[in-house]
């Protein structure tokens, strides 16, 4: 037992499931997309009762996140042109943000939180995209929600966090090496709980487990890999923060997993500048 009283991340996530769960549009949705009699304008109805849900869904239908050439006017087109199960995850990703609240913001703000798990979603999802991978979303989702584990951290362990916080600074080491240290997991591992938790896909829950040390050969190693990728381009370019004062350097045999080449750098960043402030803008909107 650690000197936090809580022995593993699945401990941690276990605790505070209660506290944390996704909306009732959700767990319609989901009752729905599982129904095989269903169809597309029915699954789209349970969508349409959410309004705000529903907006969001067409807005980044119709933003660059996608970048369709025609107008998407219908829930129920969105669901044809995306996918379901697409869809659904979007939506599943995105209704985990209106859960957190509060951050000290001597350490980070919600708004620069978020703004790197945005910024390393879509990140994500363009190295995805340069793999030609199917159903890219995934990887949004993956990056989305790679940190929301500190969070849970710093609203249930308070203490113990600022202590890492402080002491990461003072050692120059990173978060997760210090988390270690302190509580015996870190929150990539309590990430990875918390999606189990909520039901996430097993790829997804456990793609984000081990995305400050990657490992391979792994079941999940593409997933892991990707966002241990993003996440080192997103600290490089200076979009948001989740407190962490270092860059984590890309481990070599996670670029050797995606198999892409540096020289995707240049023109991946161009393509997360054009998209970036328009897919804040949708997600944030409610925050």
């Amino acid at each position: 037992m650690t000197s936090s009283g809580i022995e593993t991340a699945a401990g941690m996530a276990e605790q505070v499931q209660t506290m944390y769960s996704l909306p009732a549009t959700y767990h319609r949705l989901t009752e729905a997309v599982e129904n095989p009699d269903n169809t597309i304008a029915e699954i789209a109805e349970v969508i349409s009762n959410d309004q705000s849900v529903a907006m969001r869904v067409l807005q980044l239908a119709n933003s660059a996140f996608f970048s369709f050439p025609s107008k998407i006017e219908t829930i129920s087109h969105s669901l044809t042109l995306i996918g379901v199960q697409q869809v659904k995850q979007l939506i599943q990703g995105t209704a985990v943000i209106e859960m957190f609240e509060g951050m000290p913001s001597n350490y980070v703000t919600m708004r620069s939180f978020w703004e790197h798990s945005v910024a390393c979603g879509l990140t994500a999802k363009i190295l995805a995209s340069l793999r030609q991978e199917p159903n890219v979303e995934r990887f949004f989702v993956l990056g989305l929600l790679h940190d929301v584990g500190r969070l849970v951290l710093f609203q249930h362990a308070v203490e113990k966090a600022v202590e890492i916080f402080e002491e990461a600074q003072a050692s120059r080491e990173y978060l997760y090496v210090v988390e270690r240290k302190k509580l015996g997991f870190d929150h990539a591992e309590l990430s990875s709980a918390l999606m189990e938790h909520w039901h996430f896909p097993t790829r997804l829950a456990k793609g984000v487990a081990c995305h400050h040390q990657f490992a391979s050969p792994d079941p999940f190693a593409l997933e892991s890999a990707t966002v241990h990728i993003a996440d080192s381009i997103v600290h490089v370019l200076g979009l948001g923060g989740s407190g962490e004062v270092l860059n984590p350097p890309p481990d070599p045999l996670a670029w050797k997993e995606i198999g892409l080449e540096s020289s995707c750098l240049r023109p991946l960043a161009k393509q997360l500048e054009r998209q970036l402030s328009e897919v804040l803008g949708i997600i944030l909107s409610d925050s």
